[in-house]
């Protein structure tokens, strides 16, 4: 049912998209006399983009795709002249200065191979552009992994700014998760991975749609000042192009295929713990011992032991990857590109599977020779449409996966444009999309039966909508029910180890989720070429949000529904000019955002809920659960956040070698919506006290960057940059409330204030096509950043009562502050900067990283014999890191001393043999990720002071209970050494 509407539709409509083109510019002139040539022809080959020069031989192209162009350069009186392979990027503008020889009788047509220039002097911000020929020659399988090569970005972490803070943009269609789940986790933990074995980390990227590597023109990361244009973001923009479809039908298709994925640190059942035993002891040791004592009651909880090695696949089955993509001229003035990518594992740990399907469609017409349609349409399904479920590991749940909920997700976007040229140097666009991401989490009883099985995953999941469902599956009394109402409460039905949370063996909680994410927008732009000098646009942005949520769940002897629908909208107004002459580019301009949450915030904090008590009937005999509901009283409207942010980015051409820059900028951004919903509409009771505030003020902040290109040879450039970044309400803060005398409810409102400050510096160094003794070609690049981010760490207790965080209506404070909170306080509580580090596993982390360094190296050799047409090219992939910080607790805390793990070095590796046999090339190769199969730590186990010790006094990671995957589902290491294999296509 849910394929529907998505097939007839997927072209359809138009898109919200931000400047997706670039231009060409430059003066066309006599060879021999450098006399300017008025009239000149400039044309790009293939299309209907051209421009003729004025009286001063100057021309200007404006809205031109990003790819690789054939300049065709004509007048009267000389010879054709043919560029070839020009590259336009996205917000950029390529020069191109075109001389012309005079015509003589015999003289050929003269054709000219472009080279992609080393620097780029129209830059007045740092931004890594990354090309298809980058991502094809790159041994990457997703664009997650192409952005390594950036030196602001470690891990999705941009200069300081969290996963979140990044915008993330597929033909300037905003895919950003708004909602970001694995926020709530990072900060405060969350409530339901902990009683229902749901890990995060299947939703710890970023985005909510992707798109296969094939279908990427280019990648442009923005970490800088960004230009007015670009709306909220605090961290950095990642924004993808598509290729378009121009010229003969072409394609190409790969398949890569590895036979199993390891993983490094202790087997997770038979690795040696720090006592010399291992996990399947303890537990057949604990079986063992109950069917020793014999009573009913044992000889019953024995029998849920039915862990057995070999129960749950384990790293030994395979991943598997396939992506093909076509693309061309329909007919003379319709063009389109499709990509279609499959990829499934069955992960490094038990039980994991992820399965999807990225189905990428863009769609162009010039209607006329002034109007161009552009459509695009994106399908991400994991599950979701087409029906399969996905699984996680938990280590919590790692004897008895069947209590693991499994999810599916998808994603759906469709984005279109009309673009109309007024003249050659005036054109605006309208456009608009609509993206839907929903998820699904939960249970599936595919026969029905009442149990669920490991490997049941046909059907709908188990929603817990009617009493004869909860009847039938969730009982406190009756043990033969497969759920209980006090999941990880209830001793029958749990092992005795370890003591800091014994592993479940049956009766885990009933748990179902619905969320959905929806989004349309509408932009318009102007832009126009004023003179030679003045490109002037603006534009405005509107995007409105419908956030759909549901959750049914047992804890802590409840049964408890969150049920809520949010509608926050955004908007956004901006006036550029983009001033260029021979000494200087100016970027300037101005942008205007607001936000309105859609939602409403608490009238009285100290009298926040309504009382309900309601019955529940479970599956026991005669079982009714009487349960008192503290219904939140969210009556009063959220104000509308705005920021008037100016834009400004200079670039100073020393010469055709050299540049500097400098940019500066204000920006805001929404916090995630997870810190703003989340709890918002849910109950309140002794076990459920964290509430976040609606009302939070947006993060903003504040950039100053300034930097030098130089061109040290034919082959050399470099690229160095400085940065300064403020961040505003980054700290996550709280207020305890303890509403009423005699009612055990204190509860906890959080929100974000305190500041975050990052700096650093980041050098990249590019090489063309070196030759090397006639042998092969050697290029690549080098990148290197120095940076550190530290934030206000705010410590009631350390500051003797000077930040007051907790209230109660005995105390007075409901009478003193007339039902409210004085948030605004929090503007003026005490502290002291210390290094951000991570509240949970340092996995979450990548601000924490002060060194960091990547060595991307291709090889490129010709045809070893003559007349055979055989290449082979070699590309390596190298990221070092230096090590992650954390709290030492053996350290004197006065000195607010932070201890450093060990760097992290990785390599990776592809080897390719290709044959070409006319226009088809079919060439095999060899992928290997982490090549030395070097053991990289990424976290250690926080959870106990043991584990804490283990890793501070012996640098073992694993803590005493040998967890390579901790409990919030992140690991101790990044992944072993990987072998694929592949064959590719192009055609």
């Amino acid at each position: 049912m849910r394929l529907k509407f998505l097939i007839p539709l997927l072209f359809l409509l138009p898109a919200m998209l931000i400047s997706q083109t670039g231009k060409i510019s430059g003066k066309v002139y006599n060879e021999a006399t450098k006399e300017p040539i008025p009239g000149a022809n400039v044309i790009l080959e293939g299309t209907r983009l051209g421009s003729a020069a004025d009286v001063n031989g100057n021309y200007i192209i404006l809205n031109i795709p990003p790819g690789k162009y054939d300049v065709v350069v004509s007048a009267v009186g000389y010879v054709k002249t043919t560029i070839k392979n020009v590259i336009v990027n996205a917000d950029k503008t390529t020069f191109l200065d075109v001389a012309l020889k005079e015509e003589v009788i015999g003289l050929p047509e003269v054709v000219v191979q472009a080279e992609r220039p080393l620097i780029d002097i129209s830059q007045t911000s740092s931004r890594a552009m990354i090309t298809s020929d980058d991502i094809s020659a790159l041994p990457v399988a997703n664009f997650q992994e192409a952005l390594r090569i950036s030196p602001s970005n470690y891990s999705g972490y941009i200069r300081g700014g969290r996963r979140y803070e990044t915008k993330f943009l597929i033909e300037g269609v905003d895919v950003s998760d708004k909602y970001y789940e694995a926020f709530s986790a990072n900060y405060g933990g969350n409530l339901y991975t902990t009683y229902h074995g749901l890990s995060l980390t299947f939703r710890e990227n970023s985005n909510v749609a992707e798109v296969g590597v094939g279908a990427i023109e280019e990648i442009s990361v923005n970490s800088g000042a960004s230009s007015a244009e670009l709306s909220q973001a605090t961290g950095g923009v990642v924004n993808i192009t598509l290729k378009e479809g121009r010229g003969r039908i072409s394609g190409k298709a790969y398949v890569r295929y590895a036979s199993k994925l390891p993983h490094k640190g202790p087997d997770l059942y038979f690795g040696l713990l720090p006592d010399g035993s291992t996990a399947a002891d303890k537990y057949f040791g604990e079986k063992r011992a109950l069917e020793a004592k014999g009573d009913p009651a044992s000889l019953a909880k024995a029998r849920l032991y039915t862990w057995t090695p070999g129960k749950y696949w384990y790293g030994n089955k395979p991943t598997a990857e396939f992506e093909a993509s076509l693309g061309g001229g329909l007919f003379k003035d319709m063009g389109f590109f499709a990509d279609v990518r499959f990829y499934e594992t069955y992960g490094r740990f038990p039980n994991e599977f992820n399965r999807r399907l990225d189905i990428t469609g863009k769609l162009t017409y010039n209607l006329t020779p002034s109007i161009k349609l552009t459509a695009i349409g994106l399908v991400n399904d994991q599950g979701f449409y087409f029906g399969w479920k996905n699984r996680v590991f938990n280590e919590n749940y790692k004897f008895f996966l069947e209590g693991v909920p499994k999810y599916t997700k998808g994603s759906f976007a469709l984005s279109g444009k009309l673009t109309h040229a007024l003249s050659s140097r005036t054109f605006y666009e309208l456009q608009v999309s609509f993206l839907t991401s929903p998820t699904e989490a939960g249970f599936v009883d595919s026969n029905g039966d009442g149990k669920v099985e490991v490997n049941e995953d046909d059907g709908d999941f188990i929603k817990f909508a009617t009493p004869e469902e909860i009847r039938k599956y969730i009982s406190k009394t009756d043990k033969t029910k497969f759920f209980t109402t006090t999941p990880r409460n209830e001793s029958e039905s749990e092992a005795s180890f370890p003591s800091s949370g014994p592993y479940p063996l049956a009766r885990p909680g009933a748990y179902y989720e619905y969320q959905r994410l929806s989004q349309f927008n509408v932009k318009g732009d102007i832009k126009s070429q004023v003179t030679n000098h003045h490109f002037v646009s603006a534009g405005f942005d509107l995007k409105f949000y419908k956030f759909t949520h549901l959750r049914r769940y047992t804890v802590v002897g409840r049964f408890d529904v969150e049920d809520y629908i949010v509608k926050p909208y955004e908007l956004g107004f901006y006036l550029q000019d983009k001033i260029e002459y021979s000494g200087i580019i100016v970027n300037v301009g101005l942008r205007a955002d607001a936000f309105n949450a859609g939602a409403k915030e608490i009238d009285n904090y100290f009298a926040p809920y309504d009382v309900k008590t309601e019955q529940v009937q479970l599956g026991g005999t005669n079982e009714v659960l009487t349960v008192n509901r503290y219904i939140l009283r969210r009556n009063t409207n959220v104000k509308t956040k705005w920021l008037i942010g100016p834009r400004l980015g200079i670039s100073h051409p020393i010469s055709d070698k050299a540049s500097m820059y400098y940019s500066f900028s204000r920006s805001m951004q929404v916090p995630p919506f997870a810190s703003l919903y989340a709890d918002a509409y849910s109950e309140m009771h002794g076990t459920l006290p964290n509430v976040w505030l609606v009302d939070q003020e947006p993060l903003k902040s504040t950039i100053y960057e300034m930097g030098i290109q130089y061109v040290i040879s034919n082959y050399f450039g470099i690229d160095l940059s400085a940065y300064y970044k403020t961040i505003e309400n980054y700290v996550p803060l709280a207020y305890g409330v303890t509403p009423r005398p005699g009612v055990a409810i204190t509860y906890f409102i959080r929100f974000n204030g305190g500041y975050a400050d990052s700096r650093g510096i980041e050098l990249t160094l590019n090489s063309r096509a070196l030759p090397v003794a006639n042998l092969f070609k050697l290029s690549g690049k080098l990148t290197y950043a120095y940076s550190y981010i530290k934030n206000l760490v705010v410590s009631p207790d350390a500051l003797r009562g000077q930040n007051v965080t907790s209230f109660s209506t005995l105390g007075g404070d409901s009478a003193k502050y007339g039902g409210k909170l004085p948030f605004e306080n929090a503007k003026y509580f005490a502290g002291y900067e210390m290094n951000v580090v991570s509240n949970l596993s340092s996995s979450f982390t990548g601000y924490d990283r002060p060194h960091r360094i990547s060595l991307s190296l291709f090889f490129d050799f010709p045809a070893p014999f003559k007349g055979v047409p055989v290449d082979f090219r070699l590309s390596t992939f190298t990221t070092a890191a230096s090590g992650f910080l954390y709290p030492l607790i053996l350290a004197d805390p006065r000195s607010r001393k932070l201890g450093e793990g060990p760097w992290n070095i990785r390599t990776d590796m592809r080897l390719e043999a290709g044959y070409s046999l006319g226009k088809v090339r079919i060439a095999p190769y060899l992928e290997i990720k982490n090549l030395f199969d070097r053991e990289n730590i990424i976290g250690y186990d926080r959870t106990t002071d043991e584990g804490q010790l283990l890793w501070e006094q012996k640098k073992i990671p694993t803590g005493p209970l040998g967890l390579t995957v901790f409990r919030d589902g992140t690991s101790a290491f990044d992944i072993a050494r990987e072998v694929y294999f592949g064959i590719s296509i192009n055609f």
